[in-house]
């Protein structure tokens, strides 16, 4: 018996859908979790000022640094894949 359940678990883990397809669920319940959660918490006063005060001008501001650095990770991300491979 525990053989066959080492076989199985080897075929399971030899596989390379498991790691994406448990990613997949924990992500649903996650996000079933956090849609309960927000219709638990209610935020009595104003329910945007605890993740953002600003106005709309620093909310852009805010969007387009993340954007530029996104860029620029994988911008270098690629120069060092190019370089990685034109050595090899």
């Amino acid at each position: 018996m525990r053989t066959r359940l080492i076989t199985y678990w080897e075929i399971l883990h030899s596989n390379y859908w498991l790691v994406p397809t448990l990613m997949l669920g924990v992500s649903i319940i996650l996000a079933f979790g956090m849609i309960r959660l927000d219709e638990l918490v209610q935020l009595q006063n104003n329910p945007s000022t605890w993740v953002y005060g600003g106005g709309p001008e620093g909310v852009r501001t805010l969007l387009s640094i993340a954007a530029g650095s996104m860029i620029s990770v994988a911008t270098l991300t690629f120069s060092i894949t190019i370089v990685a491979l034109s050595l090899a």
